[in-house]
């Protein structure tokens, strides 16, 4: 079960950093940055263990608003971010 999901910093420039609190290990997870028409921007694969892991995400966005999203075996997580 994933605990907090949270994006520092947003709004962001040229990149953000997503941490992310585990209360279990989750496994292979994914995760993604869509568009508001649900298209997906950028996406990796990660191994989700317990506690405290940070992703540094340098994807090629145009400004705007998107969805953070992370799928693990045990469930989906979103969040708004801005690409100034």
């Amino acid at each position: 079960m994933v605990g907090g999901l949270e994006v520092v910093p947003n709004p962001f420039d040229d990149y953000f950093s997503v941490i992310i609190a585990a209360g279990k290990a989750e496994g292979n997870s994914r995760i993604e940055v869509l568009n508001l028409e649900g298209k997906t921007m950028w996406q990796d694969q990660l191994e989700l263990g317990r506690g405290k892991q940070s992703l540094e995400v340098k994807a090629q966005l145009a400004s705007g608003i998107y969805l953070l999203r992370l799928t693990s075996k045990t469930e989906v997580r979103t969040q708004k971010i801005i690409k100034r």
